[in-house]
């Protein structure tokens, strides 16, 4: 139930939960390293977090960073120092199967958002990858037009934006 969740940051106990789910969600093809999450972590603490519930597991995870680019950070690589906050990156949001369709994406997405107003952030982009993007318009996302992403991001891949408002 969503009264049993809670969202904080993430810490260096939780990476275990955050590899399993990484796995049980993603194909192959785009599964990162553990040094490679990590990373957006070490660049960005403030907004990389997981949803725990009452009982300590953890229900899914979202990583984000400042992303001034107008083209997506490369996958498989990690995250070297980052300026700017105008634009931040959804990098990773997964959702254990034991956790779906009771909010946590929503919260997880939720807590993103209330940080980047604060910061006076004003757009947030993503990748929606394996049929995503749907559940990401339904959140506010845009898909955009882009360059080829799928080569790296999957054949289904959609770059997608949210323009935030103060």
């Amino acid at each position: 139930m969503r009264c049993n969740l809670k969202v904080r940051a993430v810490i260096e106990s939780d990476w275990d939960s955050i590899l399993r789910i990484q796995a049980e969600v993603y194909h192959d093809g785009v599964l990162e390293e553990l040094d490679v999450l990590k990373s957006k972590s070490i660049v960005s603490p403030t907004s990389c977090f997981v949803c725990e519930s009452n009982d300590g597991d953890i229900a899914g995870y979202l990583l984000s960073h400042p992303w001034d680019s107008p083209i997506p950070p490369k996958l498989f690589e990690p995250l070297a120092m980052v300026s700017g906050n105008h634009q931040f990156f959804i990098h990773d949001m997964a959702v254990s199967a034991t956790a779906q369709n009771k909010g946590v994406g929503r919260l997880l997405t939720n807590r993103v958002l209330e940080l980047t107003k604060k910061m006076g952030v004003n757009k947030i982009s993503l990748v929606a990858v394996q049929g995503a993007a749907g559940y990401w318009s339904t959140l506010g996302f845009s898909a955009l037009e882009s360059s080829d992403i799928s080569l790296v991001y999957g054949e289904d891949a959609v770059f997608m934006e949210m323009l935030i408002s103060a």
